[in-house]
């Protein structure tokens, strides 16, 4: 890799500043390329995956909490601003 494209590699990875979890979200059988493509195509912005953990009971030896599955991945900030302004003057919507 040049330290030219790893630059410019680490500078997008900085970029991708926002953390975000989704509560009860199943892995998709795509994998990261499907998590990713997902997003794009859904709401307009890129995202990084970044984990999938299952949540722990509330307390040892309880059996009615625990076990929900989250997704947590960072999102490129920047673009998600951008693209709620392109939409708010797409609708032309006012908030006061």
């Amino acid at each position: 890799m040049s330290n030219e494209y790893k630059k410019v590699e680490d500078k997008e990875k900085d970029q991708f500043n926002q953390l975000c979890v989704m509560e009860g979200t199943t892995f998709p059988e795509g994998g990261v390329e499907e998590f990713h493509q997902f997003f794009k195509d859904e709401f307009g912005v890129r995202v990084k995956f970044e984990n999938q953990v299952k949540t722990l009971p509330d307390f040892e030896g309880c059996t009615e909490t625990g076990g929900r599955n989250d997704l947590f991945f960072y999102i490129l900030f920047f673009l998600l601003i951008k693209n709620l302004i392109t939409k708010i003057k797409k609708n032309n919507t006012t908030y006061s």
